[in-house]
């Protein structure tokens, strides 16, 4: 647990495209695992974010990497939620 409702996982040694992967895995797990209240089910859905080192670009301190990762996350968010986006500088 990172923050409040915030998670971090990481993933070391993982390009992006498999790290969107599991992050896609781990968002429609929690899509299909509703919470039940009484008679209710409660959908869940989650919005992730992800940041990577890039290879040949210099080093990034691990609070960069959560940055990117917010600002992915944000972006998720405000583009519909329930979803999972990379970081691109270009876009965010």
């Amino acid at each position: 647990r990172y923050g409040g409702e915030e998670f971090a996982v990481i993933l070391a040694m993982t390009e992006s495209t498999a790290a969107l992967a599991i992050a896609e895995e781990i968002r429609q797990r929690v899509a299909s695992a509703p919470v039940h209240h009484g008679d209710s089910e409660i959908p869940m859905t989650i919005s992730l974010g992800i940041s990577q080192q890039s290879k040949g670009l210099p080093k990034m301190t691990s609070e960069g990497l959560i940055v990117q990762a917010d600002r992915a996350l944000y972006a998720a968010k405000h583009g519909g939620r329930n979803q999972s986006l990379i970081f691109e500088a270009t876009r965010m």
